[in-house]
């Protein structure tokens, strides 16, 4: 008998910046068939409107000006069955990490993180069932001077 085939993760992506959108895209896609792009949004509107139509496995998810509060969002995607939501940060925006984990994240990645340690972090909350520890989210102080969080699954 032969083994099951690794399912593909299919990643959404949303993000107000068409070269970030591009370059993630590119950087996924080029993994295939281990994962792929199902699809991209620019506005948190049409990113609920597309979750809901696509059911991604992972959303990649960056925070911006929107009519839509983005921690909301986050929550409103989270709550969605079997999708998990990976947020992008950049070292000089300011986003509400631990109110961002709080709402159901299950990680954050740097978007000045190297190309492979993107790709980790995606695999790494695809196969995270619980996410992280919310008693961890106490832990966040040290974001800044570690320049990442680690991932921990139950």
């Amino acid at each position: 008998m032969m083994p099951d085939p690794v399912k593909m993760i299919r990643v959404m992506l949303i993000d107000c910046r068409p070269l970030v959108l591009l370059g993630l895209h590119d950087l996924i896609n080029a993994r295939k068939p281990r994962m792929e792009v199902s699809g991209q949004a620019t506005t948190y509107t049409h990113a609920l409107d597309l979750a809901d139509q696509l059911r991604p496995d992972v959303i990649f998810f960056s925070f911006f000006p929107d009519a839509l509060d983005p921690l909301e969002v986050v929550a409103e995607l989270a709550r969605t069955g079997g999708m998990k939501v990976l947020v992008l940060k950049g070292v000089y925006e300011t986003v509400p990490v631990a109110r961002a984990i709080e709402a159901g994240a299950l990680g954050i990645v740097l978007a000045e993180d190297s190309t492979e340690s993107i790709i980790q972090a995606i695999i790494k909350v695809h196969h995270c069932d619980i996410g992280l520890d919310r008693a961890w989210v106490s832990g966040l102080s040290g974001y800044a001077s570690a320049r990442h969080i680690p991932y921990r699954c139950n």
